[in-house]
């Protein structure tokens, strides 16, 4: 993928939603993978930052993702949740962490945290 790719996905996101107001625009950032870090071109993780995760009404990025997409470790699910409400803070409704082994969850199941502002 690319920058690129991502301003016409985003292009499409508002036309659709201009036409339907109540459309959400569900992002799954697919930038880094658990065991290889972020495996993406240069300007995709900057991209999905600035631009995909501030105009995503759901955002779901795995543990690396959401470090990527906040700019800090997270260590625990505590810091988790906290950082996904920081991402909430700059657009997304809904934050849904996928992989969270790293963050005291078991290597051997694919966990999940769902977070609202609330």
């Amino acid at each position: 993928g690319s920058a690129e790719q991502g301003e016409h996905i985003l292009s499409i996101v508002r036309q659709v939603k201009a036409a339907n107001p109540n459309a959400k625009y569900f992002c799954d950032p697919v930038m880094g993978h658990p065991e290889k870090g972020c495996i993406v071109a240069p300007g995709v993780a900057e991209y999905h930052t600035r631009y995909a995760m501030p105009a995503s009404d759901i955002i779901a990025p795995n543990l690396i993702e959401l470090e990527i997409l906040s700019g800090h470790s997270v260590n625990n699910v505590a810091e988790a949740v906290a950082t996904a409400r920081e991402l909430i803070a700059q657009g997304p409704e809904i934050v849904l962490v996928k992989h969270l082994a790293r963050a005291g969850y078991q290597q051997d199941r694919f966990e999940m945290l769902l977070v609202t502002a609330e």
